[in-house]
């Protein structure tokens, strides 16, 4: 009998995405994204990086709450994340 492969779903809400656990992307706090929305993740390993600090980008802002940037992460917008990579220095900016 073939083992089955364990699957994991993209951490954006948006995002049906399911891909093998071993080919996803797993933020320093556990959540999977696809390749599609990595970027997110990438903001989840800055903001636990750097204890979860509030940052501004205008229009747009994260609280120091580890909470508020899974928020942020799993909920923002293409445009936040944009802007996010950009004030963050986040190397993929593809959301």
């Amino acid at each position: 009998m073939r083992r089955q492969r364990s699957i994991v779903t993209c951490g954006h809400l948006e995002c049906v995405a399911d891909i093998p656990r071993d080919g996803a992307f797993r933020d320093t706090l556990g959540t999977y994204w696809c390749a599609k929305h990595r970027v997110r993740g990438l903001l989840i390993n800055y903001g636990a990086k750097h204890n979860f600090p509030e940052v501004d980008f205008h229009p747009y802002a994260i609280g120091n709450d580890e909470g508020l940037w899974r928020i942020a992460a799993m909920c923002g917008n293409a445009h936040m994340l944009e802007l996010a990579a950009s004030v963050l220095g986040l190397v993929e900016v593809e959301v």
